[in-house]
């Protein structure tokens, strides 16, 4: 999914947060969370840099109990102030516990799992074996 406009969030540990909203077209929001994936594709002579996180921040946060939606509607109007509040009262709800209980483990293995770094990389592999990626992954200082 395109998203109209994103921030990311470097959090003290090493680990990112990434909220991306799409207020007109998808009418969602999304979040993700974890190492910061690097991919530069090398087919290109000025090649174009793309980062993905370990997988969606809902997928980390059922690991440790909590339920989240993978995507948020975004309602036009006042309604878009309410559901961006509840953007932020889960992410002010869960992000503690994250940032305290995430493992090195926890994050390899979301990264495998559908819709994770690694998954996606294995992807575009598959369907480009003339591709070349040169990536590097960001390590998470305390984990």
């Amino acid at each position: 999914m395109w998203f109209a406009t994103a921030a990311v969030y470097k959090c003290a540990a090493g680990l990112y947060l990434r909220a991306g909203l799409d207020p007109l077209d998808g009418k969602c929001a999304a979040l993700r969370f974890g190492r910061l994936w690097r991919l530069v594709d090398t087919e290109f002579d000025s090649p174009p840099e793309r980062g993905l996180l370990s997988n969606g921040y809902a997928v980390l946060a059922r690991r440790f109990g909590f339920e989240l939606p993978d995507y948020y509607p975004l309602h036009n109007g006042e309604h878009f102030r309410q559901d961006v509040r509840e953007i932020v009262n889960d992410i002010d709800r869960t992000l503690p516990a994250l940032m305290s209980k995430t493992t090195l483990n926890d994050l390899i293995e979301v990264e495998a799992e559908k819709f994770g770094a690694k998954w996606q990389i294995d992807r575009q592999r598959q369907r480009s074996e003339a591709m070349l990626i040169s990536l590097s992954i960001e390590t998470a200082t305390t984990l």
